[in-house]
């Protein structure tokens, strides 16, 4: 998002791709305590409300602030670290 060029993440092809590969990130970590199929589910719904949700923050930060860039790195921190908290916590399951 942070390139001019880079198409919207609701775009239909982006939008797909992203709630595939959700749901098939969830699945693969759901998959070692046996609940495949729910955590497809699972993954596909929060890559829904993530990109939804994702998208109308920025949108809304960007417009009360007046500069997209700072809440765009913000908005890839709490990915990353997001990312990393359920990373640790599947692990400690």
């Amino acid at each position: 998002d942070q390139l001019p060029k880079t198409p919207p993440r609701t775009a239909p092809p982006s939008f797909a791709a992203r709630i595939v590969l959700g749901g098939f990130a969830a699945a693969v970590i759901g998959t070692a305590c046996g609940y495949t199929w729910s955590s497809l589910g699972a993954g596909a719904i929060g890559a829904v409300l993530g990109t939804l949700g994702g998208y109308q923050a920025r949108i809304r930060l960007a417009a009360r602030h007046g500069h997209d860039l700072p809440v765009a790195l913000l908005e890839d921190a709490i990915a990353v670290l997001g990312g990393f908290a359920i990373a640790a916590a599947t692990v400690a399951l």
